[in-house]
């Protein structure tokens, strides 16, 4: 890393031209019915140390659409731990994992982009109202936390073999994380030997089931956290599950049962 810090613009010079002739061309991605799906633009962002980037990829099947896959920070040392500072070493990797995430299964490329703007690929942290804005479900929020916290907001777009859109909402407290998590259902809600917990709120009845932590939980982890208990629960055909690490179980309940649903002109929405 020492080596190529030497010169950074250099080593970024070189990286940037090798991606381009990696990625140029129409006919790169072809699994899945991927051809369509080409490389338009390869964008470096910053300046050494804090340099990132994006590969911007469009679709012939979505006239229109823009979409960002991220580099992530080229100065890394962990990336430099495992390619050295050579950048033909540093772009096979790159290209690997671009090729990785446009084609394997369960990823793939969004399957919707908003007019005018950049569809980022993965996992992207907005505000809330961005988030009521572009989720196609009813965006739904606790009203009653053991603390108050304004959670970071992370949104996934549905990609092509991916089978819903994602919103995770992420609350830190003092001692530990809430996680409230919204997915569509995609399948019928599998038995799961949870502890069945049914309650009436309005004219929504949750079918909630809380778990103590599995070794190989049916269902998406916060990465942060190793979870002690999960409450699920269905909501007008969308599946939630809440996560913690700190919260007992009555208080996840009631966590849980106190969702409500926003939208764009809520001023909960507007406040974060």
């Amino acid at each position: 890393m020492a080596k190529a810090a030497a010169d950074p613009g250099a080593f970024e010079g070189r990286l940037k031209e090798r991606l381009e002739r990696r990625l140029a061309g129409r006919k790169r991605f072809q699994a899945y019915h991927n051809d369509g799906v080409w490389v338009e633009e390869v964008r470096l962002d910053g300046s050494y140390p804090d340099t990132t980037g994006v590969i911007i990829l469009r679709d012939d099947r979505q006239p229109g659409c823009r979409f960002a896959w991220r580099l992530g920070e080229l100065w890394d040392w962990r990336s430099f731990k495992m390619t050295g500072a050579d950048p033909h070493e540093q772009t096979n990797w790159i290209v690997l994992d671009l090729d990785e995430d446009v084609e394997a299964v369960n990823y793939g490329i969004p399957i919707r982009c908003l007019e005018g703007e950049v569809a980022f690929m993965g996992k992207t942290e907005m505000s809330l109202t961005e988030a009521v804005r572009r989720a196609p479900f009813p965006v739904v929020v606790p009203a009653q936390l053991p603390a108050t916290s304004e959670p970071q907001v992370f949104y996934e777009e549905q990609r092509r073999f991916r089978p819903f859109a994602t919103l995770d909402l992420v609350y830190r407290f003092r001692d530990g994380l809430v996680s409230c998590q919204t997915e569509q259902l995609w399948d019928d809600v599998q038995d799961l030997g949870w502890e069945r917990v049914d309650r009436a709120v309005g004219e929504q009845t949750f079918v909630s089931w809380a778990l103590e932590h599995a070794g190989e939980p049916p269902f998406t982890v916060w990465p942060e956290l190793n979870p002690i208990r999960t409450l699920g629960a269905t909501f007008e055909g969308f599946y939630l599950y809440m996560q913690t690490n700190f919260l007992g179980q009555d208080d996840l309940v009631e966590a849980m049962t106190s969702i409500e649903a926003i939208g764009p002109d809520d001023e909960s929405a507007r406040s974060h």
